[in-house]
């Protein structure tokens, strides 16, 4: 039977090399009580600051060796702690002094547990805290190649938990953040796509409002990379199955919650996000036009004003006599 550390009131205390790795221990397995798993890692977050007089010494690498048989363990669950711990370290502690090369090794250590499963939402975390804490310290490939591209190409994100495809897009909408004035990086139509693929089918509301969003901002940082043959196409294809948003906000609902009204206005955005969407949003525009619910064809009237507006004149040219074949009847 393991140790366990010792525990004194609400406390645990860690006085030496054992005790350090009971506490580990206690953290990975799954019998240990809740209560004692979070003080586990409290006391081990306590020493990776610095500890109280008197306490082991505990640094980032000793850790990662103490988890070591746990990271490559049979087990899932044993997988999945030991590699959320690492990533809780990072989480708790934002201040924890790195080098760049310790930031990179990590990176390349949480995107190499995408390809276990029982370890996505872990790593997921874990790259998520990277990206947030130390984002300005990483380059451009790292954060499009070694991260996003990892993440839309290595993990299935559409059959994963709500909790998982949310920290997946939280994820990759960071990284968007940190790329604004940077030349784009050669797989952005591979990470575009990978993109469209991990929120096919998606459902949860949460998840959609920052897809919607994300697509906007992937358009101005890599507008060349939309214009390529068949993406803008893809692109309308996926945005168009949500036209139009039939999401209910539940009576009573938390006003704080996603508004229906919020959804249609980044639906909307996204259809007219770059030009190359212009000849499929339009002719599937029109088509709802023909819809025998008013409703319907007052919001892609709303829409395809919206979107010709923002697309341009030269974008809708050749759809001219549509417009106006279609248009021509409901004024």
């Amino acid at each position: 039977m393991q140790s366990q550390p010792h525990i004194a009131g609400a406390m645990l205390q860690l006085n030496s090399e054992a005790d350090v790795r009971s506490a580990v221990d206690a953290f990975v397995s799954a019998d240990t009580a809740e209560s004692v798993r979070v003080s586990s890692l409290n006391a081990l977050l306590l020493l990776l600051r610095g500890g109280l007089p008197g306490q082991p010494l505990l640094t980032l690498p000793a850790l990662v060796g103490l988890l070591g048989d746990y990271l490559t363990s049979r087990d899932d669950s044993c997988r999945s702690r030991a590699t959320l711990l690492i990533a809780e370290v990072f989480s708790r502690l934002p201040t924890l002094p790195l080098s760049d090369a310790a930031i990179v090794h990590f990176v390349e250590f949480f995107a190499a547990r995408l390809a276990d499963p029982a370890s996505v939402q872990a790593a997921l975390t874990g790259l998520d805290v990277l990206v947030k804490h130390h984002g300005p310290r990483l380059s451009p490939n790292v954060l499009v190649d070694s991260i996003f591209y990892s993440v839309v190409s290595a993990v299935p994100v559409s059959s994963q938990p709500v909790a998982v495809r949310l920290v997946a897009i939280e994820l990759l909408t960071a990284i968007a953040a940190r790329l604004s004035g940077l030349p784009p990086p050669a797989l952005a139509g591979s990470c575009i796509d990978g993109l469209l693929q991990t929120v096919d089918g998606e459902k949860d509301p949460r998840v959609l409002l920052r897809a919607f969003a994300l697509l906007p901002e992937l358009a101005r940082l890599w507008p060349d990379a939309f214009a390529e043959p068949g993406r803008g196409e893809t692109c309308a294809d996926w945005l168009s199955a949500y036209f139009p948003i039939a999401f209910v906000q539940r009576p009573g609902a938390d006003p704080a919650a996603i508004s229906p009204q919020q959804l249609r206005e980044a639906l909307r955005d996204a259809l007219a996000c770059h030009p190359a969407l212009a000849v499929s949003v339009v002719p599937q525009l029109l088509d709802k036009l023909t819809s025998t619910v008013t409703t319907t064809q007052l919001e892609a009237l709303e829409t395809l004003a919206f979107c010709v507006g923002r697309y341009g004149a030269s974008s809708v040219s050749s759809l001219a006599a549509d417009l106006w074949a279609a248009l021509r009847t409901e004024v």
